[in-house]
């Protein structure tokens, strides 16, 4: 005889992105899109207890019953739904995958940077006179790695960080442009993305990254007084005034894809608030914001209510 189901809301958290249904599964800390079919089993289930038979005759004719099913298994094996007899919190079984799809590569394309930022966290980061440039060579065997791993994927990320990774511009050139003949001709889609320093664009690069709709995170901590605090260049002076400059003409320039801000947060730079209230008014047209946490245990923060 079939148990009557319900759901488990002890391990799931519904939330909506942008108007997308998301559900959130606790156990996991992972996040699943929901389609309709599975949010209206929650919905059904929440108001009244069913056998999996009368889950799937009440979805039917609007979905297919194979489909109920498939949609009441994976609910299963996340431990979303459950007997009636069991305690209200199932534990999660972690799902085991065959493998995982590669997707992404991580392309550290010059250990040098010409800043010297106090919270830095690159354990390999040199000085321009000691840096060690990522070679063409290398790039390329990465990027054939990540096709030849996950040939069926439809889209790939190529991402370029450092160091400061405009300082090895002619290597970044030189990878879109074989990545994008490459995976072009595998009838694939490429994409682009760094984080910068912004000392080193101008208008030429600057072109260069709009015309191959590089995606662009700009690190800036704030106000001048924030930002000179730890972003500092080799020789020890503040950066504000470059930056500002720098990201102005970077932001009259660029408008293929939208540009971030990324503000780190640490010891004595910890009021959200005033960064908060003044990026987007100094830098019209910042589109995205990442908060980087640098921070003793016990650092006290003040936190808009996004």
């Amino acid at each position: 005889m079939e148990s009557p189901l319900v759901t488990v809301d002890n391990n799931l958290h519904e939330i909506s992105v942008g108007g997308k249904p998301l559900l959130f599964h606790i156990p996991s800390t992972s996040i699943f899109e929901r389609d309709a079919l599975t949010g209206d089993i929650l919905e059904l289930l929440r108001k009244q207890s069913l056998t999996r038979s009368q889950v799937i005759a009440t979805m039917v004719p609007r979905y297919q019953a194979e489909d109920v099913e498939n949609a009441m298994d994976e609910l299963g094996k996340l431990s979303l739904l459950a007997p009636t007899a069991n305690d209200a919190v199932v534990p999660f079984q972690p799902l085991e995958l065959d493998r995982v799809p590669l997707t992404t590569v991580v392309l550290n394309v010059n250990t040098g940077c010409n800043l010297s930022c106090t919270y830095c966290y690159k354990e390999d980061l040199d000085t321009p006179q000691n840096q060690r440039k990522m070679e063409f060579e290398t790039a390329k065997q990465s990027i054939d790695l990540l096709l030849s791993e996950s040939p069926d994927q439809d889209r790939y990320n190529l991402v370029f960080f450092g160091g400061e990774p405009l300082s090895n511009l002619a290597l970044i050139k030189a990878v879109i442009e074989y990545a994008e003949e490459y995976f072009s001709a595998a009838g694939k889609v490429v994409d682009f993305s760094l984080t910068t320093n912004a000392t080193l664009l101008n208008e030429a690069t600057i072109d260069y990254l709009n015309a191959h709709r590089v995606g662009i995170a700009v690190s800036i901590d704030g106000p001048k007084a924030y930002h000179d605090r730890n972003r500092i260049t080799v020789g020890g002076q503040g950066t504000y005034e470059t930056v500002e400059k720098k990201v102005k003409l970077l932001l009259s320039r660029y408008n293929s894809r939208p540009v971030g801000a990324r503000v780190t947060l640490t010891t004595g730079i910890t009021d959200i608030h005033a960064i908060w209230d003044y990026l987007p008014a100094r830098f019209i047209g910042f589109l995205s914001f990442a908060i980087n946490y640098h921070l003793p245990p016990n650092a006290q923060t003040s936190c808009p209510k996004w």
